[in-house]
């Protein structure tokens, strides 16, 4: 407790990560998933989740990558805003 009150500020960092990760709760393959995740902790790859209901350009703005694993068939709005990261560099 005394070792985490003495570095409260570090509570106000904010996440890093250039990869993000589109997470998809109702994937039918949890498993692949849970292995995308894995191999990343493995070699140490920073990264932040991005909850499908929340994917938007802005969501996306401070990424370098996107991974999908065990999406489900994007619709035409999320296909747009993939597409659009793609084509600024994403």
């Amino acid at each position: 407790m005394k070792f985490a009150e003495e570095h409260a500020d570090w509570r106000n960092l904010v996440p890093y990560g250039n990869l993000g990760i589109i997470l998809d709760v109702a994937g039918k393959n949890p498993g692949l998933s849970d292995e995308y995740f894995n191999l990343l902790a493995r070699r140490h790859v920073p990264y932040r989740l991005i909850q499908r209901s929340e994917l938007s350009s802005v969501s996306l703005a401070s990424f370098q990558a996107v991974l999908a694993a065990d999406l489900a068939p994007p619709t035409e709005a999320e296909r747009r805003v993939l597409r659009d990261f793609a084509e600024k560099g994403g």
